[in-house]
């Protein structure tokens, strides 16, 4: 089983920022999409499109796992349209 990492996902247009579990053997798409899930359709309207994923204000690889792109628990990453 993979490890658990917390994360503070803040969805580009959410009011909110919302504590999501990401899993280290995920990919940052498959974050992405899962993060997207969560708000989508609730409290943002979906556009359509590529997710991408900023931390620290450099995109995240979408093919590269979760557990090698150096998050920590708790950091704040965005999900956003392209």
């Amino acid at each position: 089983m993979a490890d658990q990492l917390p994360l503070h996902a803040y969805f580009d247009g959410d009011a909110f920022c919302t504590v999501a579990i990401a899993r280290t053997d995920q990919t940052v798409a498959e974050f992405a999409a899962s993060v997207a899930a969560l708000v989508i359709g609730r409290r943002v309207r979906g556009a359509g499109g590529v997710l991408k994923v900023t931390y620290k204000g450099e995109r995240l690889d979408p093919l590269a796992k979760v557990g090698e792109s150096g998050l920590a628990p708790f950091e704040r990453v965005t999900v956003a349209y392209e």
